[in-house]
């Protein structure tokens, strides 16, 4: 459009011109010259204004629209972009409450509660009477009716529920009980294969089956994922054991007792354990091992990389000996034990 109008007013514009920048478009402006008819020249110049003013307007008026153009885009696109997370959620609430929606299809009855397990092998759920259940994450079937009080996540096809928030026990996927009940009991670890319960005398260690592989501990740290090596404190002795998985029937042996000790730590690095006894914190390896005697009254550490690359890592064991901050270094390489 501009380049019409400049291609129409281009006649009266001849000879000598003086250049313009306007909105980065050069507008050739005739020179006065007084030799000239004046109307003529005045012409010219309503003519040049008049142009002017067009290419302004014109050039405002595209910059409006390609505005207004991108906002609207950016509305459209949010939109849409928040109606497809909407749609894309599994779990989905309105004024009846929650339920699972597959495809834009509801799926699943209305519960008042509808747990995020989104990780795990099922949904929780809290029916109407206020108690826990579960339902499947594909098909929004329920597979156990909400009657627990108590419930855990389902994981490796089993879960820790209570009924009444005092005895506790593990049931399958189809809610089948695998266990007796225990005071109290944490989920399966060690990849689903062993799990810490609370017995009239202490807390254990049981597997699927229900056996009992470890007992009568005042505290058992929680077990390990990838190694098999873990720790627990029994009448003032510290353990730490191995799981035999390999062995039939299965079953957890004691690495090392560390005696009049008061607290024993998980293992860090899966190489060392900070023990506490009466005279202060110390030090054992894996292997049971003292590192650093418990005399001291606060043990921190560093860990450096093997030079050679391989797996593990050197320890330096900074000491505290006084309350002025005296402290003690021990370097310690766990291939030497």
């Amino acid at each position: 459009m501009i380049k019409k109008i400049f291609d129409l007013l281009r006649p009266y514009f001849i000879e000598d011109t003086i250049l313009l920048e306007l909105k980065d478009k050069t507008v050739r402006v005739q020179q006065v010259d007084d030799e000239k008819d004046q109307i003529s020249w005045k012409t010219r110049m309503i003519l040049m204004l008049i142009s002017t003013g067009i290419c302004f307007f014109l050039a405002y008026s595209a910059d409006k629209a390609s505005a207004q153009s991108n906002v609207n885009a950016s509305e459209t696109y949010t939109q849409v972009e928040a109606s497809a997370i909407a749609d894309d959620e599994v779990i989905q609430y309105d004024d009846t409450g929650a339920y699972l929606q597959k495809d834009g299809t509801k799926i699943s009855d209305y519960y008042p509660i509808i747990e995020e397990d989104y990780k795990k092998d099922a949904f929780r759920v809290i029916g109407s009477n206020g108690l826990y259940g579960f339902i499947n994450k594909d098909t929004g079937t329920e597979q156990i009716e909400p009657c627990f009080q108590e419930a855990a996540p389902m994981e490796y096809s089993s879960a820790c529920v209570s009924k009444d928030g005092k005895n506790y026990y593990f049931i399958d996927k189809n809610g089948n009980r695998m266990t007796g009940d225990y005071e109290d009991a944490y989920p399966w670890e060690s990849q689903g294969q062993y799990a810490r319960v609370k017995k009239s005398d202490g807390w254990a260690v049981i597997n699927k089956k229900d056996v009992t592989l470890l007992d009568k501990c005042t505290m058992i740290h929680s077990l390990p994922e990838i190694t098999t090596i873990g720790t627990a404190l029994r009448d003032n002795v510290g353990l730490v054991f191995r799981i035999e998985m390999d062995k039939e029937p299965e079953e957890i042996s004691i690495i090392a007792e560390i005696p009049n000790i008061l607290e024993i730590s998980e293992l860090h690095y899966d190489n060392f354990a900070v023990i506490k006894s009466e005279n202060g914190y110390g030090v054992v390896s894996a292997g049971g091992n003292t590192i650093v005697d418990p005399v001291y009254k606060k043990v921190d550490w560093e860990a450096f990389p093997f030079e050679d690359g391989s797996y593990g890592r050197k320890m330096i064991f900074k000491c505290q000996v006084s309350d002025d901050g005296h402290y003690e270094i021990i370097k310690w390489d766990p291939r030497d034990n």
